[in-house]
């Protein structure tokens, strides 16, 4: 998944105009403002996807820059071995504040 956002979202290996609308329509996303956007601060930013399920499954990946100083992709995904866990999305947004933090070190 990192992978995938890097080339499409980084290095824009589907090229230019596939890259930009795909980073407008991830930058727009408000699925992840519980999530890994609860853990951003300024200067971040960060172009995501998300998705949940069964099993307490809660997902976020994307890519994260930090101003004009490093842009990184990131994936976080989560499971439990019970189906009925509920899904924590203070899991995504303190594991965005960790990569946060080492960033910002």
């Amino acid at each position: 998944m990192v992978a995938i956002m890097k080339a499409l979202l980084i290095d824009g290996d589907a090229g230019q105009l596939a890259r930009s609308r795909l980073q407008d329509l991830m930058l727009r996303n408000t699925t992840s403002g519980k999530r890994a956007r609860a853990g951003l601060s300024e200067p971040f930013e960060l172009a995501d996807k998300t998705g949940a399920g069964d099993y307490g499954i809660v997902n976020d990946a994307g890519v994260l820059w930090q101003g004009q100083r490093q842009t990184i992709a990131m994936c976080i995904l989560t499971r439990t071995e019970i189906a009925s866990a509920p899904n924590s999305n203070d899991v995504i947004a303190d594991a965005t504040r960790l990569i946060v933090s080492e960033l910002a070190a």
